[in-house]
């Protein structure tokens, strides 16, 4: 009778710590990956750059790709890891050739910025679509008149 009072007591406390911890099965998944990744035992390509960003980041970008397992949709999947990481990124998608994206980021180009960029393109995008990338400058649309400053407008 002690013993079933010690354990309703135990499985009480555990309730609780869980219900507060706020984890659940993707969150699981995903400390598991990173915890791979980091082992070094896949995703060896990009293990340097996921590994550079901080704690959160790198979590959030693994939920992306458990989504990307779940629904295929590559380029909504894109998008959220992209703004993941790029908070005031724009990805548009050519009319004409439906494979190719422009995408800007609003960040400086430095090399830890480019291969984060080309880490996103592997993780989430098949082989056959290509990126245009530009990064700290906007190009110019017209119409669009916060789009076509003299000096802070790439061109394209």
């Amino acid at each position: 009778s002690v013993r079933k009072i010690f354990l309703d007591i135990i499985f009480h406390y555990i309730a609780v710590w869980d219900l507060r911890s706020g984890g659940d099965k993707k969150e699981l998944r995903a400390m598991y990956i990173l915890k791979e990744i980091e082992e070094g035992r896949f995703l060896k390509s990009i293990r340097k750059t996921l590994l550079s960003l901080d704690f959160e980041k790198s979590k959030r970008i693994i939920f992306c790709l458990l989504d990307l397992c779940k629904c295929k949709d590559y380029i909504t999947v894109f998008r959220r890891a992209l703004r993941e990481l790029y908070p005031k990124a724009n990805l548009y998608i050519h009319s004409e050739n439906l494979r190719k994206f422009t995408i800007f980021t609003g960040v400086d180009k430095t090399k830890e910025e480019v291969e984060r960029m080309e880490m996103l393109e592997k993780l989430f995008l098949p082989i056959s679509y290509e990126t245009d990338v530009f990064w700290k400058y906007h190009f110019g649309i017209i119409g669009v008149d916060e789009s076509m400053k003299i000096g802070k407008t790439a061109i394209y």
